[in-house]
């Protein structure tokens, strides 16, 4: 199972969310600017604290609003929020890898390492998309409680958790695909 110990999420001013991959990568996704700009910048977590040398900038999809990393597949998987879609980025180099088309809404993202799958929520279809992180494919979509603002991966148990404004937490088996329950 590839280590996660590395990976921290961390804000960097208001404007922009910064994610700390474990080969020494930060992610960095311009916002509230829209302008769909994916910054690649050198030096690991302490570029947090000190200025550091953007390594490349990359240009995703419209209002890119969160990122999750599969070291295992070497992926950064940008959410564009603006344009149904996710950007898959190579997360050693920066390189653009492939745009992948998903179900509208798109509001969040988790990846289960373990399995090499991606899981997008989607706040305004009440959906969430499964992809493969190395391919691009769409594996599957499911339908979430209304409303669905958060999502959460247990690797180990192999469980997605779905939480939605009303309270209610879906918990859907990884392997299986099927939904466990809800509260």
């Amino acid at each position: 199972m590839p280590a996660t110990s590395h990976l921290a999420l961390w804000r960097l001013e208001q404007d922009r969310s910064v994610l700390v991959v474990g080969n020494g990568r930060v992610f960095a996704l311009g916002r509230p600017s829209r302008a769909g700009l994916v910054s690649m910048l050198g030096g690991g977590a302490e570029s947090c604290t000190r200025p550091t040398p953007v390594l490349r900038t990359v240009t995703v999809g419209s209002d890119p609003s969160a990122i999750a990393i599969d070291e295992g597949a070497t992926r950064a998987l940008v959410v564009n929020a603006g344009g149904d879609s996710v950007s898959i980025l190579d997360a050693a180099t920066g390189n653009f890898v492939r745009t992948v088309h998903v179900t509208n809404g798109a509001s969040g993202i988790v990846v289960d390492e373990n399995t090499a799958h991606a899981f997008v929520l989607h706040a305004t279809s009440d959906t969430l998309t499964m992809l493969d992180t190395r391919s691009g494919a769409v594996l599957r979509v499911d339908g979430t409680p209304r409303f669905p603002n958060a999502v959460a991966v247990d690797a180990t148990a192999g469980r997605v958790f779905v939480a939605s404004t009303d309270g209610r937490v879906t918990i859907l088996n990884v392997s299986t695909h099927t939904t466990i329950g809800h509260n």
